[in-house]
């Protein structure tokens, strides 16, 4: 599946403050008018001056027309009526283009130190006759001077949507839509039109846009796997109603699963039982019964204020709560207003037991005509752009889920994406998000799942991600910590089957045995395609000897044997945090006193040790090289949190937070990094994405979404040390 994502007409961009760092998710938020031609070229199509927009943004001043908007490109019409194989020309409509003697200078100003108001893209539409060529099934680009891959987007025109379908250039010279390029043809005159946008700092030129089936610019080779020298991984945090990020244009599926109710009065939770059926839709209500799910919790400045859709199958009564109100209704169809705190509720009062309510939809403004296409919100996207690879242990709530059957997972058809008690996200929206990242994915098989669960899972990812990209294999998470419930699960089995006395010992054996199972597994559904399949084993990291424990024991086997470790896995994965003792008594109550000068000297002291010469990430990177394997990251960096009793010291947690954001701690996490790095670790999967910061910690890169980046010192000390490995590349 391509990564191509359907954009709205109009829309207002809430986080353009996400930009900096994140220059290539800026063609999202800010993509760009069109003009200019190349290779199978008819005509050049201005754009300039359309009410009906695509994008319009402060940050690149340009707009966007619908496709239906665009000049006829018939011959000697549109910007200069540019014939087949010319070279690039244009009058309206094209930023930053210029035309050279062989093609289009793209001249983009978009430096990292660029002020935000003089920041421009270079963009340019190309008109390619499709007469002849309708069974082509990809778009080849013929650079004379190259941008970086992650500077181009190419969008598509979507002639019946009168919509934009944009991608993220994986390949430079490449582009392949899902199945073909048909649906961007339009039918009246066999005409696609492509718009490419270039970011970033230096030029790039242009001299053809044609297709696979064109004789003079011959296929170039396969695209291969996008992610192989990654760098950068993220833990992305909870799906809930209370995580402040906008995941997906439909507000329902973060919603609480059903809270029953009395119809008028009563408490909160009267704890009555809720009849639903198997995707959780209720299907009838006893007398003077209601059901109340929260949709959104406290989301200040993160969900917009506005009239909402809320869209619904059945017959019955709906009503909303809290801060949300009834516009207008009509059978299945509402207009709802949510005020800016947006904490919402939504109560079925009355439902139809032959013709329930179900498939409820509360849409964001903008995405009424979309969200089925483009399920992710863009600005969650932008949040994540920098990330290559993608972990869902907490999106599949690994630590608790109860799932073992195929059956007990979530669906796409589910009535929410929480099921924080069971199952969490359902696979196939973990996949896609990787499919429109173009990011590898990194899941976490539930701990009681059945090999017929595992089987299916195979299955669906093998054929559902994107075949550029990899998937990471791990067996639950954290098997060695005793805070979670696998830890007993996995000591009993392995004390069962008589793996050791030793408890311990008998547990992390059982686990390394049940990944390899697992792994054994997925390497049936990838067998046509095994460097696709990444098998991850985990370890305590500062505990070398777990890992050379769940390394080296060969469960085929049923005993130690080191020499075949590269046979069963393929990365040894560990989490290299820091600051964890600071947080511990009788340490927190010394902890609590320190100015932050103090706090952040002990926190280096901490790193130093867990990445430094002599570390354990040393040693877990020896133990892991000398068995064939690498040493990468599952989770890390800062660990600064109260435990137990320093839990509620409010002095520890504020100093604590204010470290989180004192911009000493981005030099923090790039010595951090750099030790990582020496000391011999790969891929660092940091921990997490967006968190709300407390006493419980403060553990996200962003406090919220929409964030300024700039704001974020440990997301920039992440990207200050992957910029300088890219540079020494």
């Amino acid at each position: 599946m391509s990564a191509l994502v359907y954009l709205p007409n109009s829309m207002s961009q809430s986080s353009l403050g996400l930009v900096k760092g994140f220059l290539t998710t800026l063609a999202l938020a800010t993509l760009a008018s069109c003009g200019g031609g190349g290779g199978d070229v008819v005509s050049s199509g201005g754009g300039g001056g359309s009410t009906s927009l695509n994008f319009s943004s402060p940050w690149a001043g340009i707009n966007l027309a619908a496709p239906n908007q665009l000049p006829a490109p018939s011959a000697g019409q549109g910007s200069g009526g540019i014939a087949a194989g010319a070279n690039y020309a244009s009058e309206v409509g094209a930023e930053n283009l210029a035309a050279v003697p062989q093609g289009g200078r793209f001249n983009p100003n978009y430096a990292s130190d660029t002020p935000k108001k003089s920041a421009r893209l270079a963009w340019g539409t190309y008109w390619l006759d499709m007469s002849d060529k309708r069974e082509a099934t990809a778009i080849v680009l013929n650079w004379l001077d190259q941008p970086l891959p992650s500077n181009v987007w190419i969008g598509l025109a979507n002639w019946d949507k009168n919509r934009w379908a944009w991608r993220k250039i994986s390949s430079l010279n490449k582009v392949t839509p899902p199945n073909s390029l048909d649906p961007y043809i339009r039918d009246s005159d066999n005409m696609l039109a492509c718009t490419i946008l270039v970011i970033g700092a230096d030029p790039a030129v242009l001299d053809t846009v044609a297709t696979n089936q064109s004789g003079d610019t011959p296929p170039p080779e396969a695209d291969g796997l996008l992610n192989e020298n990654a760098h950068l991984g993220i833990n992305l945090g909870t799906v809930d109603d209370w995580n402040p990020t906008t995941v997906f244009t439909d507000v329902f599926k973060t919603s609480k699963t059903w809270i029953p109710q009395d119809v008028v009065g009563g408490p909160w939770d009267n704890g009555h039982a809720i009849n639903v059926d198997s995707n959780g839709w209720v299907t009838s209500l006893d007398p003077g019964q209601a059901v109340i799910a929260v949709m959104m919790t406290n989301m200040v400045g993160v969900y917009p204020e506005g009239n909402y859709t809320c869209l619904y199958d059945g017959d019955g009564t709906i009503e909303f709560t809290l801060n949300a109100s009834v516009v207008s209704a009509e059978p299945g169809r509402l207009i709802v207003h949510v005020e800016s705190d947006g904490t919402i509720g939504l109560r079925i009062t009355s439902t139809n037991p032959a013709d329930y309510v179900r498939n409820i939809r509360l849409i964001i403004p903008g995405y009424e005509n979309t969200y089925e296409t483009q399920v992710f919100h863009p600005d969650f996207l932008a949040s994540i752009d920098e990330f290559n690879v993608l972990r869902f242990m907490d999106w599949g709530w690994t630590n608790t889920a109860q799932v073992e059957d195929w059956s007990d997972r979530t669906k796409l058809t589910s009535s929410t994406q929480t099921r924080s008690e069971s199952a969490g996200v359902c696979l196939e929206h973990m996949i896609d998000l990787c499919n429109t990242q173009l990011a590898d994915a990194w899941i976490c098989i539930p701990y009681k799942a059945t090999d017929d669960y595992v089987q299916k899972a195979a299955a669906l990812i093998q054929a559902r991600l994107d075949p550029h990209l990899r998937v990471h294999i791990e067996y639950s998470n954290e098997v060695w910590n005793g805070v979670f419930q696998v830890a007993n699960y996995a000591r009993d089995k392995g004390l069962s089957a008589g793996l050791s006395t030793n408890a311990f010992q008998a547990q992390m054996r059982w686990y390394s045995q049940r990944s390899q199972e697992i792994h054994t597994i997925f390497a049936d559904a990838f067998v046509d395609e095994p460097e696709r399949l990444l098998r991850i084993v985990a370890g305590q990291s500062t505990n070398p000897w777990v890992g050379t424990t769940v390394m080296d024991w060969d469960g085929t086997a049923g005993e130690v044997d080191d020499t075949n470790v590269a046979d069963r896995f393929d990365h040894y994965a560990a989490a290299p945090y820091f600051g964890n003792s600071l947080g511990l008594e009788p340490q927190a109550s010394i902890t609590a006193t320190w100015t932050m000068e103090q706090l952040l000297t002990a926190c280096e002291a901490e790193s130093l040790a867990a990445t430094g010469p002599g570390s354990s990430t040393e040693s877990n990177a020896n133990n892991a090289t000398t068995r064939g394997i690498t040493l990468i990251s599952y989770e890390g960096g800062q660990h600064l949190a109260g435990v137990g009793p320093a839990v509620n010291n409010d002095d520890l947690t504020t100093l604590f937070t204010a470290a989180n954001r004192n911009e000493g701690m981005r030099q923090l996490y790039l010595d951090h990094m750099r030790r990582w790095s020496a000391a011999g670790g790969g891929l660092f999967v940091a921990y997490n994405h967006v968190g709300i910061y407390s006493k419980f910690g403060s553990w996200g890169l962003l406090e919220n979404q929409n964030q300024d980046p700039e704001t974020a010192p440990k997301l920039q000390g992440l990207l200050d040390w992957v910029g300088e490995l890219t540079a020494a590349e």
